[in-house]
């Protein structure tokens, strides 16, 4: 999480869309792709570096690294796995007079094809052929958690 100390000399930096976004975390959720693409015009006037990546096309997670790979520009040796992504993220350019800003546009069909966030965990089927509720779950498991977490330095 990212701390703010807001500071009388400088009133108008708590203003700025960039401090209003992160002084909630560093990720942001939009739910209006109008909304997302002005604040980007905003990230873009001010020289922030934008990254936009489009999720409808990932149908594993193969893709996603390989997608990845290419927009952010990521090294010959990464090896297309969380551990290599948070490596290589340290070493992402950001430049020191502004930022780097992250767009992953649809996210939740990725999400979605990968089952990540599995309201429903069946479990406990029938096994018996002659029952007419043969297959079916008699039992739900609890729900994945997925948990992300950035840390910014400044």
């Amino acid at each position: 999480m990212v701390f703010f100390k807001r500071k009388e000399k400088v009133p108008t930096e708590p203003q700025r869309l960039d401090w209003r976004l992160l002084e909630r975390g560093a990720i942001a959720l939009y739910y209006k792709s109008s909304v997302l693409s002005a604040d980007l015009g905003w990230f873009r006037q001010a020289k922030y570096v934008v990254h936009e990546m489009n999720g409808t096309a990932w149908d594993s997670p193969a893709a996603f690294h390989t997608d990845v790979q290419r927009a952010l520009g990521f090294p010959d040796y990464y090896t297309k796995n969380l551990a290599s992504w948070i490596d290589c993220l340290a070493e992402l350019h950001v430049p020191d007079e502004s930022g780097t800003v992250l767009v992953f546009r649809r996210f939740d069909v990725f999400a979605n094809v990968m089952n990540a966030f599995n309201n429903v965990n069946y479990n406990a089927f029938i096994g018996n052929q002659l029952s007419p509720f043969f297959g079916t779950a008699t039992s739900a498991g609890a729900p994945r958690r997925v948990e992300l977490g950035f840390s910014l330095g400044f």
